[in-house]
């Protein structure tokens, strides 16, 4: 029976944790001309891990090894390959010619809302089928990967030749504007029209990733893998969708433009939130490395704490210092020294110090015969990585909160949702020490 506090402590929590910490990430954690995808796919995988191993029963669920996180980075990274800023225009009914010159004519803004919806699906989609492909549900053969990795990148590169072959089927107002010579001559007539084969080649793409992924999972009748991946896509489609209405002229503002993002984030999180409760409960039937015996069990769990859980945190950590770094030493005012054009190098050889210290205690209680525990302190590891990351980030921007209005504005779109996530967590941690799941 399904009672409210079930309701609260496996569905409404985990949503809304998972929710602000992908609004707080999306709109304020980025990495150097890498969108938010990997610094989400990071926090959201670490989140889900926790969730997935800190239930007092210790039940294995499907998608709850180490591999997810390390999947969450990869997914999140490829399905946020893609651009969407000319998308925007769409939706205002304006489709720019040449965008320095003003040239422009009309579109439909339902082509604008329905293009932000398939970037979504690809955007959220790859990472569902990255993200499936570490559920131990059911067991797969080796030619089965095999078949699927090549059927997800057949109808990739089938989709986008799709679009470029056929720009007539897929490019909009294909009657009016003039797509030809764009290569050999991109002033001629349409400058911004190859900005716009670009992105919906990509686009395609990535919707071939998706679509390929799928079909492979419905040809072997894995339902489990099937609702992982379609809830994903199209979850995140909508939350593309929903505050795209922010950038309608009515609310042209930079500050909204984060407010959107914010937005895509936490819905983006409900919508992991949801897959986790319909799609990751414990199962009697798990096949997961943590209930294989031998010896080669313990190697196999060694393998994915340290490749799955610790290799791309560390990584993360790395390039998200490496990046905002320079920023204090400007708002410190520090005048440029030797330290300070070696900071990349003592940053490496810090978090290099750290792994090695990981891998030499994980890989000798493997040898030692010891089990290898499913980091009892996920939840930890979580909030360490979560508040630095996000102050390594995002400090600088605090500065003068209190006295200027405009900057509360400016910071509230991720501050607040920060903020949230962290009670959420607590809100978990807690009722979960104390058996109330």
């Amino acid at each position: 029976m399904v009672t409210r506090r079930h309701l609260l402590d496996s569905l409404v929590l985990p949503c809304l944790f998972l929710g602000m910490v992908g609004g707080s990430y999306w709109s304020g954690v980025r990495m150097s001309n890498e969108g938010c995808g990997w610094t989400n796919g990071l926090i959201w995988g670490l989140a889900w891990y926790y969730l997935s191993v800190s239930c007092h029963d210790r039940i294995q669920r499907p998608y709850g090894s180490g591999w997810f996180v390390l999947a969450s980075v990869t997914g999140f990274y490829l399905g946020g390959q893609h651009g969407y800023g000319q998308f925007h225009s769409w939706i205002q009914g304006m489709f720019h010619l040449n965008y320095n010159d003003g040239e422009l004519v009309a579109i439909p803004p339902g082509l604008g809302y329905w293009w932000v919806f398939l970037c979504g699906c690809g955007w959220g989609g790859v990472a569902g089928v990255v993200l499936s492909w570490t559920g131990f549900v059911r067991r797969i053969p080796w030619w089965q990967w095999v078949a699927r990795i090549g059927l997800v990148i057949g109808l990739a590169w089938a989709f986008r030749e799709l679009a470029l072959t056929r720009m007539d089927l897929i490019m909009p107002l294909y009657g009016q504007v003039d797509y030809s010579n764009l290569e050999a001559c991109p002033d001629c007539a349409c400058p911004d029209c190859e900005r716009t084969v670009r992105t919906l080649a990509e686009s395609m793409m990535w919707l071939g990733f998706y679509v390929g992924g799928l079909v492979f999972e419905v040809l072997r009748r894995d339902w489990n893998k099937v609702g992982f991946i379609v809830t994903t896509g199209v979850g995140f489609g909508c939350a593309f969708t929903a505050f795209e209405w922010l950038h309608l002229p009515l609310f042209q503002s930079g500050s909204l433009w984060k407010y959107w993002e914010s937005s895509c984030g936490v819905l983006g999180g409900v919508t992991l939130g949801v897959s986790f409760y319909l799609l990751n409960r414990p199962r009697s039937d798990d096949v997961s490395t943590d209930q294989r015996d031998g010896s080669s069990a313990r190697w196999i769990l060694a393998a994915e704490r340290l490749i799955g859980v610790w290799l791309p945190l560390l990584v993360s950590f790395y390039v998200v210092t490496k990046k905002k770094s320079q920023y204090y030493f400007t708002w410190f005012g520090m005048e440029k020294n030797a330290f300070m054009e070696s900071v990349d190098l003592y940053l490496a050889i810090l978090l290099t110090a750290i792994g090695c210290v990981v891998a030499c205690r994980t890989l000798w209680r493997s040898r030692s015969g010891l089990s290898v525990p499913a980091v009892p302190r996920a939840g930890w590891l979580f909030l360490t990585s979560y508040v630095v990351m996000f102050l390594v980030s995002r400090l600088h921007s605090f500065d003068g909160i209190i006295d200027n209005a405009s900057q509360r504005f400016e910071v509230a779109p991720y501050g607040v949702p920060f903020v949230l996530g962290g009670v959420f967590f607590f809100c978990i941690h807690f009722r979960r020490r104390s058996h109330t799941i």
